[in-house]
């Protein structure tokens, strides 16, 4: 607000203050006036002063307000301007340097790209030379695809012809022998075998000519031979069995315990069957007994697989099953077993095997093809305890004056008389002799357990205490005292001349003797 000026106040103070009346006048050099109106022209004229004041100040107010704000402003502007400036500064050097990383980007990109022409290149090379080597494989396998068409052709034809060689090419060469010239096979431990029925035989024999064979009763050659009549007997049984040659075209089988009362008769099987030179394998099987107890009417031959006819006989009672009294020989003569003539002529017999099943009937563990087929006797059926088995399976070669079973029978066989095979080992034979009361000489071996060009040893564990006189062939006996359940070297002999081995008990003794007998050959 603006000063009242000292003019305008000192006008002011020259009224008196009146109190002003509206009838009351006042003269002035401006004309008469009244005092209410000069009181409403003082009021209005203070009015107006004050409103210019009150302007003024607003005025001033608002030019300091503007001139602040202009200020500001400038400052704000200068301050938005520096920021500006910064902001622009820093995005130019933002930008310089995101054209920096554009420009390395599209160097890197351009390095891409020609890393990627490099490689569709190098791909594009390989896939045409991977096409090339699949061209190539593809011909090579064919190639090889025909290499193993021939090959297995080949095999084939080398397989046909190894199951040909087998089957028909007989020769001593195929596989191991043993060879008898006035000898056999004896089979000690026989008797402790029972045999049920159904059992099967099966031989393979070699023979040059049937020559010297004897057709006589009585000095017939039998492959097997373990029959046995027991004269003291009531009824005199038979016991055992025998396969026969008994002509020249006739082949028969024997067997005990058929007929009538108490079954102790015997009943023969004959049949026109012709057995060819040269070597062959012959097997037949023995069935069981019908439901009422009868005997088979006829058995089955088969020769190299075949069957070639059949041995009959009359329909008859028969038990269950055939047991023994003697050993069972191998190449015997004669009509029981344990005689003492041998065969007059030459023979060779491999793979002689017992089996107490039928090899001919349908599931048959082991059967007539698979014999004359050369097929080993599976291990399972040398097993003692498994219900279909060998009852005896003898290898083809000796151990020493023994043949070993490799049935778990264990029933092994020892030659008697003159006989070799293609492969010769040390013989270990195991016997055990039993004494009642007597101080009698009793054979070790067999009759002629000792052979010539031999060294023989013998070991011996007895049952309980005795004094014992071992001989060797033609060797001075050796005495020896044995201690219950130990066992004793006995003694041992070089023997240039085939003799028995005997043991003789001091005195009189009751009990049994383990031998042991050790036969190595010199030739």
């Amino acid at each position: 607000m603006r000063n009242l000026e000292e003019k305008e106040i000192k006008q002011f103070s020259e009224f008196e203050e009146v109190t002003p009346e509206s009838s009351q006048n006042l003269i002035t050099d401006k004309g008469r006036f009244t005092v209410g109106a000069l009181f409403s022209a003082v009021v209005a004229y203070a009015t107006d002063l004050i409103n210019a004041a009150v302007s003024s100040a607003v005025n001033g107010v608002q030019a300091l307000i503007t001139s602040a704000a202009e200020d500001a402003a400038g400052e704000a502007v200068e301050g938005v301007q520096e920021t500006i400036a910064a902001a622009t500064s820093s995005a130019v050097t933002q930008a310089e340097t995101a054209k920096t990383a554009a420009e390395s980007a599209k160097t890197a990109a351009e390095t891409a790209k020609s890393g990627a022409e490099t490689a569709k290149e190098t791909a594009v090379a390989k896939a045409e030379q991977a096409a090339s080597d699949a061209d190539a494989v593809a011909a090579d396998k064919a190639a090889v695809q025909s290499i193993k068409t021939e090959v297995q052709s080949l095999k084939s034809a080398a397989e046909t012809a190894a199951q040909s060689a087998q089957e028909s090419a007989f020769s001593k060469a195929n596989a191991p022998q043993l060879w008898f010239n006035r000898g056999k096979l004896n089979v000690p431990d026989w008797p402790s075998v029972v045999l049920p029925l159904p059992f099967s035989l099966a031989i393979e024999y070699e023979v040059e000519s049937w020559d010297g064979i004897s057709y006589e009763y009585n000095n017939e050659f039998s492959f097997f031979n373990c029959t046995n009549a027991d004269w003291d007997a009531s009824g005199y049984p038979i016991y055992g069995f025998r396969l026969t040659k008994n002509g020249e075209s006739t082949l028969g089988f024997t067997l005990g315990g058929c007929g009538g009362e108490g079954m102790g008769a015997s009943r023969g099987w004959t049949g026109s069957i012709t057995l060819p030179t040269g070597r062959h394998t012959l097997a037949l099987a023995v069935p069981a007994p019908d439901a009422s107890g009868n005997n088979p009417a006829s058995i089955p031959v088969y020769i190299d697989g075949e069957n070639t006819g059949s041995l009959v006989a009359s329909v008859g009672k028969h038990n269950t099953s055939v047991s023994f009294q003697k050993p069972l020989v191998i190449n015997e003569r004669g009509v029981y077993t344990g005689g003492t003539t041998f065969n007059e002529f030459e023979i060779a017999l491999s793979r002689i095997s017992v089996f107490n099943f039928d090899m001919s009937a349908e599931g048959a563990p082991y059967t007539v093809a698979d014999y004359a087929g050369g097929k080993p006797v599976p291990p399972k059926l040398l097993d003692p305890s498994a219900q279909k088995r060998a009852v005896l399976a003898l290898e083809d070669s000796l151990n020493g004056a023994q043949v070993r079973d490799k049935s778990g029978g264990a029933n092994h066989a020892i030659i008697v008389g003159t006989a070799f095979g293609e492969q010769n080992n040390p013989a270990y034979i195991s016997q055990k002799i039993s004494w009642a009361g007597t101080a009698t000489a009793q054979n070790v071996c067999g009759e002629k357990g000792a052979p010539a060009d031999s060294l023989i040893t013998i070991y011996a564990r007895a049952s309980s205490a005795v004094s014992l006189s071992v001989k060797c062939a033609t060797n001075v006996a050796a005495s020896k005292d044995l201690t219950a359940g130990v066992w004793t070297l006995c003694g041992s002999w070089t023997v240039p001349t085939a003799g028995a081995i005997t043991a003789t008990p001091s005195a009189a003794f009751t009990g049994s003797i383990d031998f042991n007998v050790k036969i190595e050959r010199f030739k």
